[in-house]
């Protein structure tokens, strides 16, 4: 076992036993829930490097109850890997819905811009990860983040990849984008 692992892990039960000794505890106090998330959440997304499907389900689980904070770490790991890991996250983000549109939103909006030679393809393939997770959610605001994506992204694939994404979904509502997209 990781040592950060061991220490997350040991925090609760070393604080509860230095609670009842008067005077201030032995150890430093755990750190701040959202880091104590993150932290979590890496040691949940390692799981996604091993070849046991078991493991990765048991992950993805934990994962989508540690809740939509916990997006940051998901793209890190997607953007930095492919493969299982990608997938795995994937996976979470469809699962964590709605509660993660707006993080994905906004990473969609970043572009690839600021990227170097090395890190355009890796970036590129990240952001067609995102695009199809929005794919797969149902409600409005999906189908408008993916209409604003046909409609001003600069990258040729990511438009395609979202008039893809809107020609499944079969809405009507996203038939005006679809059809001003052809006239372009």
């Amino acid at each position: 076992m990781s040592m950060n692992r061991m220490a997350t892990r040991m925090a609760p039960l070393i604080l509860l036993a230095s609670a009842g000794c008067g005077g201030s505890p032995a150890v430093p106090p755990p750190p701040a829930p959202d880091s104590y998330k993150a932290q979590e959440a890496m040691n949940w997304v390692d799981m996604f490097r091993t070849p046991d499907t078991r493991q990765w389900e048991m992950a993805r689980d934990r994962l989508v109850r540690l809740g939509p904070s916990i997006i940051p770490v998901l793209f890190s790991a997607m953007e930095a890997e492919g493969g299982s890991v990608d997938e795995n996250c994937r996976g979470v983000l469809r699962t964590l819905g709605a509660d993660g549109l707006g993080a994905l939103d906004a990473e969609i909006l970043k572009g690839d811009a600021s990227c170097t030679d090395r890190a355009l393809a890796r970036r590129r393939t990240f952001r067609r990860s995102l695009i199809s997770v929005v794919g797969d959610m149902k409600g409005p605001a999906a189908r408008d983040l993916l209409c604003r994506v046909l409609k001003t992204d600069p990258w040729t694939t990511a438009r395609s990849n979202a008039a893809f994404c809107l020609g499944l979904r079969r809405d009507l509502q996203a038939a005006d984008a679809l059809i001003e997209a052809l006239r372009k």
